[in-house]
């Protein structure tokens, strides 16, 4: 089973992953001029993107339980 820390440590990497993702593709795009390539590279692009976004979001899950299991 997961502790907290677990899980934090476990999407902080995730987290770092997805943003270096979303940089790097963000350098190919620049590069590319294959319309088809270039679709699919913007489409994982913006998947990467909205994991960086869910992730924040479990960050702030995760923030909030430590807050209210202190209380």
């Amino acid at each position: 089973m997961f502790t907290k820390v677990d899980y934090e440590t476990y999407f902080s990497a995730i987290q770092k992953a997805d943003k270096k993702m979303v940089e790097t593709l963000s350098g190919i795009i620049d590069e590319v001029s294959d319309a088809e390539v270039l679709k699919v590279l913007i489409q994982i692009r913006e998947d990467e993107k909205r994991h960086v976004i869910l992730n924040e979001e479990l960050f702030s899950l995760l923030q909030e339980e430590a807050v209210a299991s202190t209380a």
